[in-house]
């Protein structure tokens, strides 16, 4: 082998490590946006004196149908149906008080009725947003 092809090869590795390169800075950036969107349009909830606030930092519309224990503390896997699904139209958020809290029935895994989690215990809401849903079709 002479020092031309030795040269040509090193400008192919050199190529190829770079379009790899690349290719690994784009899908990184593409991760990172991704998850600043994905933040952006999630529902927070968290807990204040007078009971939860559910906020977003985008505008809704949300709607809340359930509040789910996190797996790991002393709700987890637990779930409560709300009575009736709570609308979040803007980023002004919705507040489910202490009292309306208390009265939600909470059930297991199992669908056994089981004792709340105590306030101040991390919780989830389930929710969707119509806007980013797939919309029904009709067969008319």
């Amino acid at each position: 082998m002479d020092e031309r092809d030795v040269r040509r090869l090193i400008w192919w590795n050199r190529l190829w490590l770079a379009l790899l390169l690349v290719g690994a800075i784009c899908w990184g950036a593409q991760r990172l946006l991704d998850q600043v969107k994905t933040n952006t349009r999630a529902l927070n909830i968290r807990w204040l004196d007078g009971g939860l606030k559910l906020s977003s930092v985008s505008d809704g519309p949300f709607l809340v149908t359930h509040l789910v224990g996190l797996p790991g503390h002393d709700a987890g896997k637990l779930i409560a149906q709300l009575p009736t699904p709570l609308a979040i139209i803007d980023s002004g958020g919705a507040k489910i008080t202490r009292d309306d809290y208390r009265k939600l029935v909470w059930k297991n895994y199992t669908g056994t009725r089981v004792a709340a989690p105590a306030e101040g215990a991390p919780l989830r809401a389930l929710y969707v947003r119509p806007v980013y849903s797939e919309p029904a079709r009709s067969e008319l």
